[in-house]
């Protein structure tokens, strides 16, 4: 029975998405990471929601991959709510949200930017510290790992690269910082405590952007690759080949990953504590 059809009214299956991810070659990656967004078209009414998230989840723990790692940012403290590891609802999709319900799963104590885990290293989201973006976080460990690729399911890299801002972090580039957020979190177990996590936030004025290079040159050094299913694609990012990309633009330009030129008093004089936070 087919999932989805397309503007050409073509029947999308599972065995499409077997083939695309085959020919992207995640089942030869230790770490996959997944962004997702369901726009390969029509659903088929005859389905209901769940059965088609649960074909596609399946799916995608089918590939072969040993970790796979599902983003499920809340961004719960930041907005003055509690955290809850069960129950919080992620803002990263349909599919994503199916994905952190599932029992075969991890989720992160994060409040800010959890994520949850299939695999063989649940330490990539029980053993992480408080900075969500930084130090001894996921994404920190999937740094220090071979092997990574990021999995865009149905969306296009530039509109989630979250892995870029922790490139961002590691430069410590001069208009971001890690800022404080307390709130309440509640734990598998049910057990509620306080706790503060650091979220590493954008300073006043500065405007964050796409810088159309970067895909240019992904492609250029084998960076990214796709496959198209249905009215969209899958793509992977191949870890150390995009982070070349992010370190050599940002070090020759600081403006690279910005919308608008940075202001001069943040390259002059390095000090972010005086600007207020923003939304990443």
């Amino acid at each position: 029975m087919y999932l989805f059809k397309d503007k050409n009214n073509k029947e999308i299956k599972s065995i499409d998405f077997f083939d695309a991810l085959d020919s992207l070659k995640v089942h030869n990656a230790k770490y996959l990471y997944v962004h997702s967004d369901l726009s390969f078209g029509i659903p088929n009414t005859e389905l209901s929601r769940k059965d088609i998230l649960a074909t596609l989840l399946n799916i995608i723990l089918s590939t072969g991959a040993d970790n796979i790692i599902f983003s499920t940012f809340t961004f719960s403290f930041p907005n003055h709510e509690a955290y809850n590891v069960k129950t919080s609802k992620t803002l990263m999709g349909a599919l994503n949200d199916f994905a952190r319900k599932d029992s075969r799963g991890v989720r992160s104590l994060d409040p800010i930017m959890s994520n949850v885990h299939f695999g063989k290293d649940r330490t990539l989201v029980t053993d992480i510290g408080k900075y969500s973006c930084g130090e001894h976080s996921t994404y920190h460990k999937l740094e220090q790992s071979d092997n990574v690729l990021f999995l865009f399911f149905g969306v296009h890299p530039s509109l989630c690269f979250t892995y870029s801002h922790f490139i961002e972090e590691r430069l410590k580039v001069p208009y971001r910082y890690n800022q404080d957020f307390t709130g309440k979190i509640t734990d598998a177990l049910g057990k509620t405590y306080e706790d503060t996590y650091k979220f590493f936030v954008r300073c006043k004025d500065v405007v964050a952007g796409t810088n159309p290079k970067i895909i240019e040159e992904a492609y250029k050094n084998g960076a990214l690759k796709e496959e198209q299913v249905g009215d969209s694609f899958l793509y992977t990012y191949d870890k150390d080949k995009i982070t070349d990309i992010y370190v050599k633009g940002i070090k020759n330009d600081i403006n690279f990953m910005l919308g608008a030129p940075l202001p001069n008093e943040l390259i002059n004089e390095y000090v972010v504590e005086k600007y207020p936070v923003v939304a990443m």
